[in-house]
């Protein structure tokens, strides 16, 4: 198995080096035939292999690419890494049900909304305000008391974006919050009005 060879190689290069070098300088560890043969060839891959490559190349996003060439590898992949240990894969796996956008991806991306990584959770309701304005306005209204500054940016850019009547209500309440995030985004939001 090609993917088994490739995180065997990506695995053993980490032990070496950062994982934030990786993007940079990795040579070539097979990684990109691995996926090829996976979502070309169909041919046998461990789905936690896939999943490791998708969450190692989540700079590139390329291998998220290459798997939504395949709807039902997506689904599999969909299947297997919703509770992934690795976060750089769930937000990734946010993306791929954002682009997959059947109503079978609803739930999927609510779960992702409540997920224990910001950066996943966020990412999750910026692909489901794509396809659920309701359950996006529902989770947007809770997240505008986030302790995470970028949570509330999101829950108010959301709320605009699906043209909630509760925008100026948000709006209001986080005119004089204390992060300037919030703050300049909540302006260009007012000022594209």
């Amino acid at each position: 198995m090609k993917s088994k060879i490739a995180v065997e190689k990506a695995r053993s290069w980490l032990q070496n080096n950062s994982k934030e070098s990786y993007s940079e300088e990795c040579p070539d560890l097979g990684i990109s035939e691995a996926v090829n043969g996976i979502v070309d060839s169909n041919e046998d891959f461990n789905m936690a292999d896939l999943l490791y490559l998708l969450a190692l190349e989540n700079e590139s996003e390329w291998v998220l690419e290459k798997i939504e060439e395949n709807d039902s590898l997506a689904w599999e992949v969909v299947e297997a890494g919703i509770q992934y240990h690795d976060f750089e894969a769930r937000w990734q796996i946010a993306v791929l049900l954002g682009f997959l956008g059947t109503s079978r991806a609803t739930p999927y991306l609510v779960q992702l909304c409540h997920d224990e990584d910001e950066y996943v959770r966020r990412r999750a309701l910026l692909e489901l305000r794509q396809h659920d304005k309701t359950l996006s306005e529902t989770i947007a209204i809770g997240w505008l008391d986030s302790i995470h500054e970028y949570s509330r940016m999101v829950a108010v850019d959301t709320l605009k974006y699906i043209n909630s009547t509760e925008f100026e209500s948000a709006a209001k309440k986080l005119i004089y919050d204390s992060s300037s995030i919030v703050k300049n985004r909540l302006a260009e939001l007012r000022s594209n009005a």
